[in-house]
C-alpha cells in the first residue's frame, strides 16, 4: 500500500486544495471513509468546529463558493480558527490513509476540486480573518480566510494598505501564494513579492515560519508556488501609505476597436514611465445590458492622477464612464463578477505584422501545438524588431 500526498492549487483568486489518498487494491466505501475522517477530527478536539449536512451553517458554506462547479458537498466542513487547530486537523486526517480532503481560503476559484471536495472533508479557513497593522515594523498581519475588501477597510483606518486583490470578495490565501495581481503591480510586482514572512502548516502538521532568514527555500517556493508546500495560516506583508486613487470603468462602442488597441499598446509601452497606473481592455458581450459587443476597460492610478497614458485611453469617445477619485475600497465592487453562472474566459494575444513576416513563411494562422508555441516564444525578439506592435485582449462570454 503506497500513500501519496498531493498538494494542488488554482492561482486565480483565493483558494487552496490538498488531497491525501491511497493507491491500493479495493477502495473502501468513500462516504464511510469520510465519516471516519470527520469522527477523527472530533476525537482531535475539533468537534465544535465541524459542520455536517442538514444544518443551515453547512448549506451556507456550500452556497458561498463563487463558482457553481465548486459547490460540492463534503461529508463535513471543519473550520479551524487558529494555526494550531489547522495543525490538529492535518494530523488527524493524514493519520488515516483513506481520508481525502480539500482546503478552502476564499472559495473563489472556478473549477471543481480546486477548493472543495465531494464527500471527504473540506478544511475551511473562513474563520481565520485577522488583519492587524504593525507601524513599528511597517508590516501587516493578514489571515488566509480574509477577503481583500475587509483587509483594505481595516488597514485604511491607519491610512495604509498592502498589495492585494482588485476584486474585494477574493480570499487572501490563494491570491498571495499564486502570485497575485493588484492595483500596485507595475510599481511593486506580484502580491507575493511583498510577503515578509509566512506561517505554514506542513503535510505532517508541523507549524513553521518561512522568511528570508528561516526556511529560506520554502519562503522562496511559496511566492508563486501555490499550495504545493503546505497550508499558509498567516501572512506578514509589507504595508505602505496610500491615499485616494483615480479610477473606474469606461465603456466604448466596438467601432472604436482600432483606436483602443493603439491606445492600449501605447499604455503598455509607457508603463515604465507610469508605474502607478494599471488598465485592462476587454471586448465584452452582455445580451442583458447591451445588444452588441462593447469595449470595457478598468483603469486606475494609485497616486490619484489622470496620467498621460490613461488620458490617451480616455480621449476616445465613450458610452459610459465611472472614473473618479476615491478610496481603494470604492473600486473593489466595480470589478466583482456575480457568482452562480458558469462562465468562459477566453484570452487572445495578438501582434501586428508587416510583409516581412509573410515573406519569411511564418504561420499567420497561429500555433498548432505547444512545441510550436515554444518556438514562437523563442522568436519573439526577432518578430518584435520587424513587427509594428502587439497587445493583449480578453473576451468574456
Amino acid at each position: 500500500m503506497v500513500l501519496q500526498t498531493m498538494w494542488t492549487f488554482a492561482s486565480w483568486a483565493g483558494m487552496l486544495s490538498f488531497a491525501a489518498f491511497v493507491e491500493a487494491g479495493p477502495v473502501a466505501d468513500k462516504r464511510q471513509a469520510a465519516k471516519s475522517c470527520c469522527v477523527a477530527l472530533e476525537a482531535a478536539g475539533l468537534g465544535e468546529r465541524i459542520l455536517y449536512p442538514g444544518s443551515a451553517s453547512y448549506q451556507g458554506r456550500v452556497d458561498s463558493f463563487f463558482s457553481i462547479d465548486t459547490r460540492l458537498t463534503p461529508y463535513c466542513f471543519v473550520q479551524p480558527e487558529t494555526s494550531s487547530e489547522v495543525s490538529q486537523a492535518v494530523k488527524a486526517l493524514v493519520a488515516d490513509e483513506s481520508c481525502t480532503f480539500a482546503v478552502r481560503s476564499g472559495g473563489h476559484t472556478l473549477w471543481e476540486g480546486a477548493n472543495n471536495i465531494e464527500d471527504g472533508v473540506t478544511i475551511d479557513l473562513g474563520r481565520m480573518t485577522t488583519t492587524r497593522y504593525h507601524p513599528e515594523k511597517g508590516t501587516a498581519t493578514v489571515s488566509p480566510g480574509s477577503r481583500w475588501v475587509d483587509v483594505y477597510a481595516k488597514l485604511g483606518e491607519d491610512g495604509v494598505a498592502v498589495k492585494g486583490g482588485r476584486t474585494g470578495t477574493v480570499g487572501v490565501g490563494g491570491l498571495v501564494i499564486g502570485g497575485g495581481m493588484s492595483f500596485f503591480s507595475a510599481r511593486k510586482g506580484f502580491v507575493c513579492d511583498t510577503v515578509e514572512e509566512f506561517e505554514v502548516v506542513l503535510a505532517d502538521g508541523e507549524i513553521v515560519i518561512a522568511s528570508r532568514d528561516s526556511n529560506a527555500g520554502l519562503f522562496k517556493a511559496l511566492k508563486g508556488g501555490s499550495s504545493n508546500f503546505g497550508i499558509v495560516t498567516r501572512y506578514e506583508m509589507e504595508a505602505f501609505e496610500v491615499g485616494d486613487m483615480f479610477g473606474g470603468l469606461v465603456l466604448w462602442n466596438r467601432t472604436h476597436t482600432e483606436e483602443m488597441i493603439h491606445a492600449m499598446v501605447g499604455f503598455a509601452e509607457n508603463i515604465e514611465q507610469d508605474p502607478y497606473s494599471t488598465a485592462f481592455l476587454m471586448w465584452w458581450h452582455d445580451p442583458v445590458m447591451f445588444h452588441e459587443t462593447t469595449i470595457l476597460s478598468g483603469m486606475h492610478n494609485t497616486r490619484g492622477h489622470v496620467s498621460s497614458s490613461l488620458d490617451r485611453l480616455l480621449s476616445v469617445p465613450q458610452v459610459a464612464n465611472t472614473t473618479r477619485l476615491a478610496p481603494i475600497t470604492s473600486f473593489n465592487p466595480e470589478l466583482e463578477i456575480a457568482p452562480i453562472r458558469r462562465r468562459t474566459l477566453l484570452r487572445l494575444t495578438g501582434r501586428r505584422i508587416d510583409n516581412n513576416d509573410d515573406e519569411d513563411g511564418e504561420d499567420s494562422e497561429g500555433d498548432e501545438d505547444n512545441d510550436n508555441a515554444e518556438d514562437d516564444d523563442d522568436n519573439n525578439d526577432e518578430r518584435g524588431r520587424r513587427g509594428k506592435s502587439s497587445c493583449c485582449t480578453s473576451t468574456k462570454i
